[in-house]
């Protein structure tokens, strides 16, 4: 994991570097075609990584706002948790659960004189 997040990172410092050299291979009666390809990439993933950082936000601030009513300790590094782990496809919000259902079993609530057990 932390090899791909690494060569994810040299991919996009590089970028330009990289276009270029695919460029090379293509014939410059394409170029224009291969520019546009490039603009739909980019206009892509931009997009998708706005998403994927409001989905993030949206979701830390529910966990907190969540936790915070309940009256968890902690409540603002476990939607913080939430929202990282978020990125995680399909098991992320599971593991963002595991941290929050600890924290309320172990220690139960700061505002509200209820059981541990009670806010499950």
């Amino acid at each position: 994991m932390l090899f791909t997040l690494l060569m994810s990172l040299q991919m996009t410092l590089s970028a330009g570097e990289l276009m270029s050299w695919f460029a090379d291979f293509i014939s410059p009666c394409h170029g224009a075609e291969l520019s546009f390809l490039f603009k739909n990439i980019h206009k892509t993933w931009t997009g998708f990584l706005r998403g994927q950082i409001h989905l993030m936000l949206i979701l830390g601030l529910i966990t907190w706002l969540g936790g915070f009513i309940l009256g968890l300790p902690q409540a603002f590094f476990l939607g913080v948790i939430a929202g990282f782990m978020d990125l995680i496809p399909n098991v992320g919000p599971v593991l963002a659960a595991v941290p929050a259902v600890l924290v309320a079993l172990l220690f139960g609530s700061v505002h509200l004189e209820v059981s541990h057990l009670v806010l499950l």
